[in-house]
């Protein structure tokens, strides 16, 4: 089990978060997200998107337009057999 984050500029400033080699033997049961927060401190949530097998059997992303300079961003995940939220760190975009 794999979590990523990344940012793209063909769509200005794109912020995602990946969950990919997810769990294949139940499907519906692991998540992906994104935090975002102008602060690091109070934060909103992106999200979840569950791992359905729409792109691709063990890959899951979420992804979101940031118009929004200094925002910070992390990229979140929960899934089958682990019951705790694992997350990156805050990056700032």
């Amino acid at each position: 089990m794999n979590l990523s984050h990344g940012r793209n500029s063909k769509y200005g400033e794109v912020v995602w978060a990946h969950l990919f080699n997810g769990s294949n033997t139940d499907l519906g049961t692991d998540w992906v997200w994104m935090d975002w927060s102008d602060t690091k401190g109070s934060w909103h949530q992106c999200g979840p998107a569950v791992l359905d097998g729409s792109q691709g059997l063990r890959d899951r992303w979420t992804w979101a337009v940031n118009e929004v300079p200094g925002r910070y961003f992390h990229a979140c995940a929960m899934w089958t057999g682990d019951n705790l939220v694992q997350r990156t760190g805050w990056h700032q975009h």
